[in-house]
């Protein structure tokens, strides 16, 4: 029976807290097995005794046990795949005879859709490709992911809508009001989830401030830096407040005009340092607030966020730097340049 909270207080007072001890199989009599106890928990040399109960089944799950990251995540989606491997498949069909403009508009109508078991069975075609299996699969993902990292193409005139945008490894979510009215970051967060889930290619590069956030961390005690920033009239002026000289009138109307919107005070030559760091946090983190959350939502839709909360280092395997990415097939073909009939004597290029 576990004792409610009021008792495990009381027990913790008196020196009998919960504790995590590893038993390595080498006790080899009730004296040795007794002492061990005895000596974690010395309170219980001065008691009548105590009582072990077996319990059934695992308190814990495998995942949240393993020290290495990326082996507790591949044990989480083993288990979440087992777990729904019975229930009906997702099925996503792309068509190679269509535009890439129907096909994202494809996948996001795929990813809209409430009350789906993501960890579901997963089944994927392409009309006008006679290809099957895993490999299927895997291209279409790639394809899911290619559209969130670069940019989906939901209009005739070829624009992309970017849904994360700035340096490499500061990516930050957009601060288009349409995209977050239509709870867009709701569908990219389910996508991120699946993706994962199906061990798919994952998003390369987000700020660690904003995963940081994600991850429930206060965001006055995320690192911010000037790459997080993409508004390059804020980074003029946050060069401004760095330097030492003496501001002339002019920069400092320049520094005001982007502080009052934001109810901060005028610089100073004492509170530079301050409002720079002010600055950072509202223009990356106060203008991202309800993407983050929307986020945050797709992420549990989808199963995976049961990953993140109890384990927080998993966000690395989740959310990889640049550098850290694995380097897929579909990846290189994604960025080639083909040929057509009207440039057969110009190279190939191939661009990342």
């Amino acid at each position: 029976m576990v004792p409610p909270r009021s008792v495990k207080e009381c027990l913790q007072r008196a020196g009998l807290g919960e504790q995590r001890l590893s038993f390595r199989g080498d006790h080899h009599s009730l004296g040795e097995f007794r002492e061990f106890l005895a000596q974690n928990y010395p309170k219980l040399r001065e008691t009548g005794g105590f009582e072990l109960l077996r319990i059934s089944g695992n308190t814990r799950s495998p995942w949240v046990m393993e020290g290495n990251p990326h082996r507790a995540a591949k044990l989480f989606i083993q288990r979440a795949l087992q777990r729904c491997q019975h229930m009906e498949p997702l099925a996503l069909t792309l068509s190679l005879l269509q535009s890439l403009e129907t096909r994202h508009s494809d996948i996001i109508a795929f990813y809209k859709r409430p009350r789906v078991e993501w960890a579901s069975p997963l089944t994927c075609r392409l009309i006008g490709d006679s290809a099957i299996g895993d490999g299927v699969k895997q291209h279409v993902l790639s394809t899911v992911m290619e559209a969130l990292q670069s940019g989906f193409i939901l209009d005739e005139g070829k624009r992309r809508v970017l849904l994360f945008e700035g340096e490499r490894d500061h990516l930050t979510p957009s601060g288009s009001l349409d995209l977050v009215e239509s709870d867009f970051f709701v569908t990219a967060g389910r996508m991120i989830g699946h993706c994962f889930l199906n061990e798919g290619p994952c998003l390369i590069g987000l700020s660690p401030a904003i995963i940081h956030v994600i991850l429930g961390g206060n965001p006055e005690m995320a690192t911010i830096t000037h790459a997080d920033c993409v508004d390059l009239d804020v980074r003029d002026v946050l060069e401004l407040l760095e330097g030492t000289a003496t501001l002339t009138d002019e920069q400092k109307a320049r520094v005001d005009s982007i502080c009052l919107p934001w109810d901060l005070p005028s610089v100073t030559s004492e509170n530079r340092k301050w409002m720079t760091e002010k600055i950072l946090l509202h223009t990356v983190l106060g203008r991202t607030t309800k993407q983050i959350k929307q986020l945050k939502k797709g992420l549990k839709d989808s199963g995976v966020w049961d990953l993140l909360s109890a384990r927080p280092d998993t966000a690395m395997v989740m959310f990889p730097r640049t550098s850290e990415a694995a380097l897929t097939p579909q990846m290189i073909l994604d960025k080639i340049t083909w040929p057509t009939s009207n440039d057969l004597d110009d190279d190939v290029s191939l661009e990342f």
